[in-house]
């Protein structure tokens, strides 16, 4: 699969800052490996501006790709390395303090370290062979030279009259907004913006083409303009087109803003204007206050419909509340304009009858896949044709498929912190629904969080990016207030084709008794969870070098009844090979106890043993020092947790809810000061975390239970949890 460009380029800005870093190049310096971080650097300045060229050599992209995954995993190993070094001599810092104190000298090390210190130090020079290779041979090529600007996506422009005389499903949507641009506000602003928003295709431009040509609108209005805006938001061009509609000449000479501004305020003065400006990416509000500058000589009553993918616009232009939000259509409508796109009648084709129903449902209510699918069909006739179509993915079916230029131009303005969070996304699969809480600690678990912040937390952040992408139409809530989201199909497939295969998902039940085969070059990677999971199955999975992500699905699968089965072979000898995993989930699986090797991963962040039988957590639990998240939810045999659990210093998150077997909690936890997420406490015996120990965890939110109240032996002890200052906790129990 092809990799994208802008994926790839935010992944190197991300590494480039790693190897940038003061505390990795003191790292380095130990190692004696310094002049190869500032060899790399050099020449990731050089590589990345290729990725602004128009048509970069896919196999240079691959192995560029695959050669930032091997190096992140590199430099963060060694950081780990040196963070569990400290650990072991008591030094309780962050770990960003930590990265800057590897051991001095080789001969401190264990002969397990040195052994490890040396593969780390071997694989760095030749990752920086490959790199320097990498750069010589674009410079060779000379494949630079071209202005960024051939890169750029622009969206096709739209003019006001429709293609065809009939719409699906877009009658109620006209009705709504029609009497919007009829009605007469009482607002002491000449002019009312009515924001239209929602996902490429949905038809946001048709359905403002169809109140723009509707005659009732017509007669209501002296005069109407449409602009199409696109993704650079130029207030002089903008101004130019209107003043061009509004006075009917074909050029506006040498006219500045300011003249331009001027002659509109004159031409608008007794005038009930309608503008359409459609298209628009712009989120800055100054820009958009000078546009508006002259349209507040209309008159009361004029109205401007912005169509816009993204929330944040329609809160620049006026209110993302009142904002138009469009919905998919229904499948029925779908097969209707398929079928006037196909040019055909199904009364008339009866036999093409059951498999337009399929191909109307593969579109997911979206009108731009209804008519890319039409436009297909019409060159077919028979019905194996038309199957053949039902088995194929949409945007693979045609040259003239514009269904991935539009949907990919929404990614190709995100933000380049949002990108990597979104192609992640294409490990669930399809119809899959989530928690914004889960995604978001998945995001935390796999690192795309790891901003400088001290203002934010990791997971507030993590919140920040879910809301802008859903802002984006890039996910969608299930239903009404509900708490579940998704992604449309075609989303889902953007994320997939963008991620350039480092994202793999098995959205199939596999036969237990088959191997198994996986592409050799992903990263991250998801399977329907079966009720009983042999080694045979997933045995490929050991096979992947620098594998991050091993997702059984649904991610939380705690309530399965009985727990799916896992072979003791993938627990013990498969999962503790993947010493590049930093996501691990096992919930619902019928394990009783975590095997010690699996705490070798010591790149893990993230670790989900919900809904399991495990009864306790090994000691060696300590070992895992980069570990953020550790859910036990669900888990109704566990009755103990090992003290060594207070030495993940990194853990933020500890759910150990539903968890009635668990009577006591070491006193060790209080010096997890990072830690955000502890929805209980049992307060017990001499040992046991107690309240006064709160006082620590000044970083406690969301629900928060404290039990067994009356073994409180000091009533000071209140006082000193500090419980009042805690004022991100929502729910006191």
């Amino acid at each position: 699969m092809a990799v994208d460009k802008l994926f790839l380029g935010s992944h190197l800005q991300i590494l480039f800052q790693k190897l940038s870093d003061g505390a990795a190049m003191d790292l380095a310096r130990r190692l004696r490996v310094d002049c190869d971080f500032k060899e790399m650097r050099k020449s990731l300045l050089l590589v990345i501006p290729v990725l602004e060229d128009a048509k970069p050599v896919k196999v240079w992209l691959e192995e560029l790709r695959d050669l930032a995954y091997d190096l992140e995993d590199v430099v963060d190993e060694i950081t780990t390395l040196a963070f569990i070094q400290d650990a072991k001599k008591g030094i309780q810092h962050t770990k960003n303090t930590m990265l800057r104190k590897l051991i001095p000298t080789c001969s401190n090390f264990t002969p397990r370290a040195l052994v490890s210190n040396c593969r780390l130090v071997s694989a760095i020079k030749d990752i920086r062979k490959k790199l320097n290779n990498i750069s010589k041979q674009w410079s060779d090529r000379n494949l630079g030279g071209l202005s960024s600007l051939s890169g750029v996506m622009r969206s096709k422009s739209t003019y006001p009259f429709l293609e065809s005389d009939i719409v699906y499903g877009r009658d109620e949507d006209k009705k709504a907004i029609k009497e919007m641009l009829l009605r007469v506000e009482s607002s002491t602003k000449n002019f009312t913006v009515i924001p239209i928003v929602g996902m490429g295709g949905i038809g946001k431009t048709t359905l403002a083409q169809l109140l723009y040509n509707d005659e009732d609108v017509k007669g209501n209005f002296g005069v109407r303009v449409w602009v199409h805006v696109s993704q650079e938001f130029d207030v002089l061009t903008i101004t130019k087109k209107i003043h061009q509609s509004v006075t009917k000449m074909s050029g506006t000479g040498d006219m500045d803003l300011a003249m331009l501004h001027e002659d509109l305020e004159d031409k608008f003065v007794n005038i009930k204007f309608f503008i359409v400006l459609d298209d628009v990416w712009n989120e800055n509000y100054e820009e958009w206050h000078t546009l508006c500058s002259p349209l507040k000589f209309g008159l009361p009553g004029s109205k401007i419909i912005v169509t816009a993918r993204n929330h944040v616009v329609a809160s620049v232009v006026d209110s993302a509340q009142s904002a138009y939000h469009m919905k998919l259509i229904t499948d029925e409508d779908c097969q209707c304009l398929l079928a006037r796109r196909a040019q055909i009648s199904f009364h008339e084709n009866s036999h093409l009858q059951e498999v337009g129903q399929g191909l109307a449902k593969m579109c997911k209510g979206l009108p731009l896949a209804a008519k890319v699918l039409g436009g297909v069909l019409r060159s077919k006739n028979s019905e194996s044709e038309w199957r053949d179509v039902l088995s194929s993915k949409i945007w693979s079916l045609s040259k003239e498929n514009n269904i991935l230029p539009v949907l990919r131009l929404s990614y190709h303005h995100l933000p380049s912190h949002l990108r990597h969070p979104f192609a992640y996304c294409s490990v669930f699969p399809k119809d899959y629904e989530f928690d914004q809480n889960e995604l978001v600690d998945l995001w935390m678990g796999e690192g795309f969080l790891d901003v400088p912040n001290e203002l934010k937390s990791k997971k507030d952040l993590g919140h920040e990016y879910f809301n802008e992408l859903l802002s984006r139409s890039f996910f969608q809530r299930k239903s009404g207030r509900d708490s579940k989201f998704v992604m449309h199909d075609l989303i889902s497939e953007l994320a997939h084709f963008v991620s350039g295969g480092v994202c793999y998902c098995s959205d199939e039940k596999l036969d237990t008794d088959q191997d198994y085969q996986l592409p050799k070059k992903i990263r991250h990677a998801s399977f329907l969870s079966h009720e009983c999971e042999l080694f045979l199955k997933l045995e490929g999975f050991g096979q992947i070098k620098g594998l991050r992500t091993f997702l059984p699905m649904p991610v939380q699968n705690s309530l399965s009844s009985p727990p799916f089965h896992l072979s003791d072979r993938i627990l013990v000898e498969l999962i503790p090979r993947l010493h590049s995993l930093r996501t691990l989930s096992l919930s619902g699986y019928s394990i009783t106890e975590l095997p010690s090797s699996v705490c070798d991963l010591i790149l893990l962040r993230y670790l989900n043993l919900s809904g399991t039988l495990i009864s306790t957590l090994p000691p060696s639990v300590s070992r895992l020092l980069s570990l953020e998240f550790l859910s036990l939810s669900d888990c109704r045999f566990i009755h103990k947790l090992p003290s060594t659990l207070g030495d993940l210093s990194n853990l933020c998150h500890l759910d150990i809810s539903n968890t009635d077997q668990l009577k006591d909690l070491p006193v060790e936890i209080s010096r997890l000061i990072r830690l955000q997420i502890l929805p209980k406490i049992v307060l017990g015996g001499v040992g046991n975390l107690g309240l006064k120990e709160l006082r620590w965890l000044k970083h406690l939110r969301g629900t928060f239970a404290i039990f067994e109240l009356q073994n409180i032996a000091n009533l000071e002890d209140a006082g000193e949890a500090s419980l009042w200052r805690k004022s991100e906790i929502e729910d006191l129990q």
